[in-house]
């Protein structure tokens, strides 16, 4: 779990490209939601919002670092996420070879090989 969580974490960019996403948007003249109303959330506070501020909002859902992609962006970022995939997967073989290699697997190449049963 540790991995995967590990692998999201460093590649959510390309994971979550075009996934819909709500985000707030100002909308000064028809926002449902006010400054006060997010008042004491993170958000407020890397917004720099104080209390009292006249600013408004409303959701809107986006798909996630939207931009005009085209079909070449598109197959570029499959192809970085297929790369970065394979070097994750390459780099936990040669780990569980080590691992193997230094006896710490709990494997032998004398044990013998489960038998399949019909």
């Amino acid at each position: 779990i540790h991995n995967r969580l590990a692998f999201i974490q460093r590649y959510y960019d390309i994971l979550l490209t075009g996934v819909p996403m709500d985000v707030l948007v100002p909308d000064q003249e028809n926002g449902p939601i006010s400054a006060d109303d997010l008042e004491g959330t993170m958000l407020a506070r890397e917004m720099g919002l104080r209390k009292g501020s006249d600013l408004k909002f409303r959701l809107d859902t986006v798909p996630f670092r939207s931009s005009s992609s085209s079909e070449k962006q598109t197959f570029e970022q499959s192809r970085a996420l297929y790369k970065a995939w394979n070097e994750h997967k390459a780099n936990r073989a040669r780990y569980e070879e080590k691992m193997f290699q230094t006896h710490r697997l709990g494997l032998r190449y004398g044990d013998e090989p489960l038998q399949m049963t019909k």
